[in-house]
């Protein structure tokens, strides 16, 4: 692990490395390097789908609105 590294990782989330912190950042770094770039990608698709639920429903219940047809009874 390189220092320098470290630290530039910790300015970009706008803190200081110390030892408080340290595995915070590491995590951050090694992230950062891909270490764990799989395991998130994995995260991300599941995400991604509630995402995409959550934004078809937002949508839905926007055009009902709009049109005076929401149902305020559930």
């Amino acid at each position: 692990m390189r220092k320098r590294q470290c630290v530039t990782v910790c300015a970009c989330l706008g803190g200081k490395l110390d030892e408080a912190n340290m595995d915070t950042y590491l995590f951050w770094f090694w992230v950062w390097e891909g270490v764990v770039e799989s395991h998130l990608w994995d995260r991300k698709s599941e995400l991604s789908k509630e995402v995409n639920e959550f934004e078809s429903m937002k949508s839905h219940v926007k055009n009902r609105m709009a049109y005076g047809d929401f149902d305020k009874r559930g």
